[in-house]
Order: C-alpha cells, then sequence, then structure tokens
C-alpha cells in the first residue's frame, strides 16, 4: 500500500516493518529452518511493550535452525479491509500469510485475548486452506494455567516458561521437516514435552482428571543463566510503555491468595547485580530509550536493589536516564535510595493495599498495617514524588460494606497526610473487580458480581466530589474475565458463539458488544465452575503448577478464618511443594556498592546548536510529529551525542522541528534544530546519524552550526512546497482549476511539473500559527488530489523557485 493510501488507517506503522534493532531474518534459516510466527492477541503498542513475547522472539531468532517473525491483531479498520479482501492478514516483518509458517504460537496474558486469538486464527485458518501443511497452532502464557476453554482451538496449549522448551519443540518441527511423518506423530511428539498439553493426544472433556492426566507446569531452574535479550526493538509509532525492560527477578516471596502470577511463577529466582546492570546499560546503548525499568512481580522484595540502584546512579544521572521500579516499597529502602529514585526523574509511585481494612488485607495475605500505606505515600511525596497510584479490589472474600467504606476513608487520610507535607499532590484510585483465579487458594471461592455491584455503588457514593481522581474497571469485562477463567470444557462454545457474534479487541471496552455478552453469559454461565467445596474436581486439576494442593486447601481455610499467610520472605520453607533438586529458591548476592551520590557534572558545559536537513520516505512518513522527534532524540543517545536537557522533574530534550508534515506524506526537506552539549563536527553528523537510523525512512541530508542569534527553524519557516498527484487529466483539469480559483485566498502558489504528468506543485504559505493544513485546504475546496511527497520548506513568503530535478529524482 503507497503512503498515501495509508491516510485513512490509524497508526498505520503498527502493520509494517518499522523497527530499529530487529534481528535480521536470515534467508537461509528461512528456507532450511523452522518458521515461527509470534502471535500477540491485541494491538501492536500493547504487545510491544510486553517483555515475555520480545524475549522469546529474540530467543527463536538465537536458534541455529530457526526464524521467527511476529503478528499483532489488527485494530478495527485494518481487521475491516482483511475481511473485505482488500489487504491480507500478514506477518510484521517479511508481509508473509500464515500458511508460510510451521508454528504460529499465540501469547495469552489475559483471559479477554482467547476471543481475539480464536478470531485471528479463524482468518488464518480460512487463508491455509487448500495447503497441503498446515501450520501447528501453540497456545502460552499465563492463561494456559486452565487448558479447557482453548481445547478445541489450539493443537497444543504449553503450561509454564517456555525458553527451554522452544528449543525442543524447534527439533521435533525440523525433523519432520526433514524426514517427514503424519499429523498424528508430531501431536504425540510434542506431547512428550514437559509443560505440553495435546488435546489430540491427552484426551479432553469432564473424563480428564489429575488422576488420569498430569500436565507438569515448566520452570526455568536458574534466572541467572537463563536467556535475557541483550537489545530490544525501538519502534517508530508511539507504543504503551518505550523503557529499557530489564528482568531482575521471577516469582514473588510475598503469596498473595488472589494473585495467579505469584502462584504459577514460584520459585523466586533472582539475577545477580553485576548482570542487571551489565543488561541495563547494553540494551540502553542499543536502543536509546530515557528510561530503565527494573521488571519483576514485586521489585521491591529483591534482594540486590539497593546494590543495583547505586550501581546504575551515575549512568542514569550521566545519561539523562530516569529509573522505573514497578510494584515497590519503599520503606524496605534506605532514604538515600529513595532520593536518588526521586533525583532520576522518578516521580510516580504505585502502592497496592487491595483491600480497605487491615481484617481484609489479613484475608488476602497483604500485610500492611493502615499506617503502613499512609507513611509509604507520604514519604514518597515528602522525597519529591509527585504522583501515588493506589490500587483496591471489591469482591474480595470475607468483605462487607464497612470494608468497602474504609477504602474511601483510607484513602482520604493519606490525602490529608500528604497535604502536610506538599501543597500540590497528585492521587489516583483505581478500583476493580476480585476474580477468583486457578491455581489460588481462592479458586474454589464463588464469585458474586450482584454484590459487587452494590458495594461498588456505596464506593461511588464514598468518593464523590473527592479531590482525588478516581478509575472504575467495567464489571462486565471481569465477568467475562471469571467465566473464562474458571471455564470448564464446554465453555469452547461460548468461545465460538462470541466469536462468531462479534466479540474482537474485548481487552478494549469500547469494543466491548455489551448485549451479546451479558446474553452469552445467560446462555452458558453453567459452562464454568462457579466455585463452592474444597472437594470439588476442578476442570483445570490436570494441570500442575507444582504448588501442593493440600497446601491451597489449607492456605484457603486460613484465609477464611483471617489469618495471615505464609510467604517465602523468610528463611523458613512452608513446604507449598515447588522447591525440590534443581527447581528452589535463588537469591541475589548484594555486593555491598555504596557509590558516592554525588551530582554528575559534564565534561565540558559548552553547547552547540545545530540545524539539521533531512528527507523522509517510508515507512517515516507515516509517523507524526512527535514520533518523528522521538526516533531522532533516541538516534542522538544511540549515536553517543549527548543533547541538552531542561527541567528538573520532567527533563525534555533541547530539540525543535519546523512545520509538521501531515502523516503519510513523504519529504524532500524538513529541518530539525537541536542542542548538543560539548563540540561537534557537523561534517560528521550526518554519518553518525544515519548509521542509526538505517531502514527507518529517515535520511539526514546536512547537519550544520547555527549562530547564536539565529532565529529557530519554526520562526524561520513561512510556507512549503508540495507535490500533488491526480489519476487522469479529467481529475488534474478540474483540481487545478479549483486551486487557481482559491490560490489567493488562502497565499498559494502553483506549478505544472509537465504536460505529461498528471502532477502539480503546489506552494502554501504559514498561517500566524505556523501551519500549514494542506489536506484541509484540498477537503474544504473539493479537491479531489493526492499528495505524494512535500518537495522543500520555503523560508521566503511567495518564493518560488524550479525545483524539477529534485521533483524528478525523489519519484
Amino acid at each position: 500500500m503507497q503512503a498515501w493510501k495509508w491516510r485513512s488507517i490509524r497508526k498505520p506503522l503498527r502493520y509494517l516493518d518499522s523497527e530499529i534493532g530487529r534481528p535480521a531474518l536470515s534467508e537461509k534459516k528461512w528456507r532450511k529452518g523452522v518458521r515461527w510466527l509470534l502471535v500477540f492477541p491485541d494491538v501492536y503498542e500493547v504487545g510491544m511493550s510486553s517483555f515475555g513475547f520480545s524475549l522469546l522472539y529474540h530467543l527463536i531468532n538465537t536458534l541455529p535452525d530457526a526464524v521467527c517473525d511476529r503478528l499483532f491483531a489488527p485494530w478495527r479498520d485494518y481487521l475491516e479491509l482483511i475481511l473485505s479482501g482488500e489487504e491480507k492478514l500478514v506477518s510484521l516483518e517479511r508481509q508473509e500469510t500464515p500458511s508460510a509458517f510451521d508454528v504460529i504460537g499465540f501469547s495469552l496474558s489475559t483471559e479477554l485475548h482467547i476471543p481475539t486469538a480464536v478470531k485471528l486464527m479463524d482468518m488464518m485458518r480460512s487463508q491455509c486452506k487448500g495447503n497441503e501443511n498446515t501450520p501447528l497452532f501453540i497456545a502460552g502464557g499465563p492463561v494456559t494455567s486452565n487448558p479447557a476453554p482453548l481445547h478445541v482451538f489450539f493443537d497444543a496449549v504449553f503450561a509454564g516458561e517456555a525458553e527451554e522448551a522452544v528449543a525442543e519443540i524447534n527439533e521435533i518441527m525440523l525433523q519432520q521437516k526433514r524426514y517427514g511423518g503424519s499429523r498424528r506423530e508430531l501431536l504425540e511428539a510434542l506431547a512428550g514435552i514437559e509443560g505440553m498439553y495435546v488435546p489430540a493426544v491427552h484426551g479432553r472433556g469432564k473424563g480428564l482428571t489429575s488422576l488420569s492426566v498430569k500436565v507438569k507446569r515448566r520452570v526455568v531452574a536458574d534466572l541467572e543463566k537463563n536467556f535475557h535479550p541483550k537489545t530490544q526493538m525501538v519502534p517508530l509509532t508511539s507504543v504503551l510503555h518505550e523503557r529499557v525492560m530489564v528482568e531482575v527477578a521471577r516469582g514473588c516471596p510475598r503469596g498473595c491468595r488472589f494473585c495467579l502470577a505469584t502462584f504459577i511463577y514460584r520459585p523466586l529466582r533472582e539475577r545477580e547485580p553485576g548482570t542487571v546492570e551489565a543488561l541495563a546499560k547494553e540494551i540502553y546503548k542499543n536502543t536509546g530509550f530515557q528510561e530503565i525499568s527494573l521488571l519483576s512481580l514485586s521489585t521491591g522484595d529483591y534482594s540486590a536493589l539497593e546494590d543495583v540502584i547505586r550501581r546504575l546512579y551515575p549512568f542514569c544521572q550521566e545519561h539523562t536516564v530516569s529509573l522505573t521500579l514497578p510494584s515497590i516499597r519503599i520503606s524496605t529502602l534506605s532514604e538515600d535510595v529513595v532520593r536518588m529514585i526521586a533525583d532520576l526523574g522518578k516521580r510516580g509511585m504505585t502502592i497496592a493495599p487491595e483491600g480497605g481494612t487491615e481484617r481484609i488485607r489479613k484475608v488476602i495475605n497483604k500485610w500492611y498495617t493502615d499506617d503502613e500505606v499512609v507513611e509509604q505515600a507520604v514519604m514518597a511525596f515528602r522525597h519529591g514524588w509527585q504522583h501515588v497510584k493506589l490500587y483496591f479490589m471489591v469482591g474480595l472474600p470475607r468483605e462487607d460494606e464497612e470494608d468497602v467504606v474504609a477504602i474511601a476513608r483510607l484513602v482520604r487520610r493519606i490525602y490529608r497526610e500528604a497535604r502536610r507535607v506538599r501543597r500540590k499532590v497528585q492521587i489516583d484510585t483505581s478500583v476493580s473487580f476480585f476474580v477468583p483465579k486457578p491455581h489460588t487458594p481462592f479458586q474454589w471461592h464463588r464469585a458474586d458480581f450482584e454484590e459487587m455491584r452494590k458495594h461498588l455503588g456505596v464506593l461511588k457514593k464514598e468518593f464523590k466530589n473527592s479531590p482525588v481522581r478516581v478509575k472504575w474497571h467495567d464489571l462486565l469485562s471481569s465477568r467475562i474475565e471469571n467465566f473464562l477463567a474458571r471455564a470448564g470444557w464446554d465453555a469452547a462454545k461460548a468461545v465460538r458463539e462470541a466469536v462468531d457474534r462479534g466479540a474482537y479487541l474485548e481487552t478494549w471496552t469500547e469494543f466491548l458488544h455489551r448485549e451479546m455478552w451479558i446474553d452469552v453469559l445467560k446462555k452458558y454461565g453453567e459452562c464454568s465452575y462457579p466455585g463452592g467445596k474444597v472437594s470439588d474436581e476442578l476442570p483445570w486439576s490436570f494441570v500442575d503448577t507444582g504448588v501442593n494442593v493440600d497446601f491451597l486447601k489449607k492456605d484457603y481455610k486460613r484465609a477464611l478464618d483471617e489469618q495471615g499467610g505464609l510467604d517465602c520472605s523468610a528463611a523458613e520453607c512452608h513446604a507449598c511443594g515447588i522447591c525440590g533438586g534443581a527447581v528452589r529458591v535463588r537469591r541475589a548476592r548484594p555486593e555491598g556498592v555504596l557509590r558516592e551520590k554525588g551530582v554528575y557534572v559534564p565534561e565540558s558545559t559548552s553547547e552547540t546548536r545545530v540545524r539539521i536537513r533531512y528527507s523522509r520516505f517510508m515507512p517515516a512518513a507515516l509517523m507524526s510529529a512527535p514520533e518523528m522527534l522521538n526516533a531522532f532524540v533516541r538516534a542522538f543517545r544511540r549515536a553517543g551525542v549527548r543533547l541538552k536537557y531542561r527541567g528538573a522533574h520532567n527533563p525534555r530534550p533541547v530539540v525543535s522541528a519546523g512545520v509538521a508534515l501531515p502523516v503519510g506524506v513523504e519529504s524532500c526537506e524538513e529541518y530539525m534544530d537541536a542542542v548538543i552539549l560539548g563540540s561537534v563536527r557537523c561534517e560528521e553528523l550526518s554519518g553518525v546519524l544515519n548509521s542509526v537510523l538505517n531502514g527507518t525512512g529517515l535520511q539526514v541530508e546536512e547537519a550544520r552550526e547555527l549562530r547564536k542569534d539565529e532565529p529557530s527553524i519554526f520562526e524561520n519557516t513561512s510556507g512549503a512546497e508540495y507535490l500533488l498527484y491526480w489519476e487522469n487529466e479529467e481529475d488534474f483539469k478540474a483540481g487545478a482549476s479549483a486551486l487557481e480559483r482559491i490560490k489567493n485566498g488562502v497565499r498559494m502558489r502553483l506549478k505544472r511539473v509537465n504536460k505529461k504528468e498528471h502532477q502539480l506543485v503546489i506552494q502554501v504559505e504559514a498561517d500566524e500559527n505556523k501551519n500549514i493544513n494542506i489536506f484541509k485546504v484540498l477537503e474544504i475546496n473539493g479537491v479531489k488530489a493526492d499528495i505524494l511527497k512535500r518537495v522543500r520548506v520555503v523560508k521566503t513568503a511567495h518564493e518560488m523557485e524550479s525545483h524539477q530535478d529534485r521533483i524528478k529524482d525523489s519519484k
């Protein structure tokens, strides 16, 4: 599809190979190796923010006989083009149809991804009709802890951590490609892989119990020796999380009873601080992201957290990089480290008390007192943090109305105390609905959504006219999540009906088919395990997570008795059953790095203003103005060129662009200004930047130093020239005639390229706000034309020169 045709599609860069730093897909491996397609059943900007998805993609591409491409769920507008036959569902990088691949793996992060995954599979199987070899469809991710609703749709479902398993799957697929074999033989071979459930081999239905079949969840024993990508792909379009991601630990010692992840990712395994430091620095240099995130389920419990922060602090300060610590409990850190985090630009903290009272927090095994929650928030504001997010749930076991009212009371107390140390505070509160998940102590609990609805009403009254912003999760989405999380074998019928009736991108409430889902839940509600006695046989019981069922039963009883639970944060082992042999808790060894905090002082305090002239072609032609600036800022960082930043709390690079270019238009001439610290050789800067922008469609043509008194490019621009195109002579004459009539009113000049081409150069002056909305000018005046590219920026009003050679060269 040509650049100008993408204008009707929202965020077209979602569908094009437009990233920096992705591994080259070897043609030899493509011809002879196993072809993988990883699918994330949500839109590009969400999937590209998934660490697990990125990890597997890079890992598979390191295998000697494998090549991996990706695919993300198209937005509704592009989906309609695919369904109408105008476009095809193809992979991101090679633009191959699904029939070209051997293995298609789906990453299911949430139960709401299931309908989208099924819809995508329907489209893939439709495109594969008539092909001799059908790809193997495999599901993975946290959702596969209950494979029951998936058994009809996938050839295999993998439970656990896949890093070691992908090599085993690849070897089996490679043998089949080389030596042949039936589909049945392939599935039987896959069934022998630990963690793999193959419905056609293991069986399916209510007769499948923990006594008949046992699928043991796969666990990586040593995280320190495990694969971790040393680079990340840098998208040209904006995504959900634009940051360096380093996994410091896997598993969580806390044992919150409502949390699926804390049980299916046991035991706790940590990376050594030196490894974390090296990974963070290397990935930063390969990406240019301005933020480093230390990932784990509970980063505040990472043994070497202070050590890592002290190691990274000088580096982050030197490169103007912020440090993000999800799930941090700053009460575990020294005040020195808290200040360091604030110094590096970390201004928001997340606190998740979950329950409003200490009693209910004992039930869910959250060992927070009210005073500790308040003190944690107040400490953040005291040390210069500006924003606190609070997370709560309603519908927890043993919850009553007093527990719900207490949520608002606790939030108000935090607000009052915070105002005593800081006049302006921002506190956001998020309220979600409890969904009992498989393989947790609450898997036997019955969710009461009518009671939750009542409690939500009480809470909304309590927060009326509150200075605190409150966000409520969607109740129907939680009901769907509950249904699919606890689904039995017959629930696959509900999924099929929902997809056939339009279910797609259910994680986006704007696309949620409410009446349809209410109907489906009413019709198939009995297909999901509602909860009841602990003696009940559960649909997912044949999946062995490694955690002993008797341990979960005892912990459930302790919860109902309002007793705090047991966790792995202490030295004592509580015999949950996961540890044994090579699989055990592994802690990092802090080295006590006590580096001087200080303030980074650059080698040179001089500054150089430079102006960069560049061209922009596909795929960069589809970038918005902010995305283009981001791409250049990251290019400077990867090239090792230090920009000047302004602002202590939220540092911003001193860069500016000229008049914004409409999305979908290529350009022969654009400009941006930047302030660089120290001296710079402008004659070398173009080459350095082009080396890190290769393949993006951005090409630096020239860099020159600006005088101190020279106006910015924004101030110096008065207009621009565009090359317009018509399909035929008749449309060209009509368009040219219309432009002639309006040219004086909008200060415009025209020039035809040549008599044989239906093309016209149009020069438009900017308005007082420096806007040149060429699309709006054409649309308002009924001119039907497509813009091929912007030829140049005009720096003098009504300046008109011949650019025939440049136009011809750029076609």
